[in-house]
């Protein structure tokens, strides 16, 4: 999705999403569209990341396709859209492929694709392995 392949719906959507999160039905009062034709474009939007779906009928805007910068990828190939839901968010790898509409696999290759850091990824001293393995019972016992 580019710039033209946006209509005025999503216009509306993306300035109202500008001012924070917002429901279909809000957005479809403020702006005079029906909440049907709303909830269609939202869906389009979260489609290629540029909205996520942050709880039933809750969203916000991650990044404006009519930023320069944005390019027209699958969201699950977006590294800002992955980093977002994933850091700062703090949505697990199967609640963004949820949310994006794509398997949690994709999700964890595309991660690594970006080196994006998971938080299970945890990094121990060698003295703090020793000790975990000191803790541990003896095989056989």
């Amino acid at each position: 999705m580019t710039e033209c392949d946006l209509n005025p719906t999503d216009h509306a959507i993306l300035n109202r999403l500008h001012k924070g999160r917002a429901s279909p039905a809000y957005i479809a009062r403020k702006e005079d569209y029906s909440a049907p034709n709303v909830t269609t474009r939202l869906s389009r939007l979260v489609e290629h990341g540029y909205v996520a779906r942050v709880s039933r009928g809750l969203y916000e805007l991650v990044e404006d396709p009519r930023d320069a910068r944005t390019t027209d990828v699958a969201p699950w190939r977006h590294e800002k859209t992955l980093r977002y839901l994933y850091t700062e968010k703090g949505y697990s790898q199967k609640e963004i492929a949820d949310l994006l509409g794509c398997y949690k696999p994709t999700i964890v290759e595309w991660m690594q694709i970006h080196n994006i850091e998971t938080r299970t990824n945890l990094k121990f001293s060698p003295d703090e392995l020793e000790k975990a393995r000191a803790a541990l019972p003896e095989r056989g016992t």
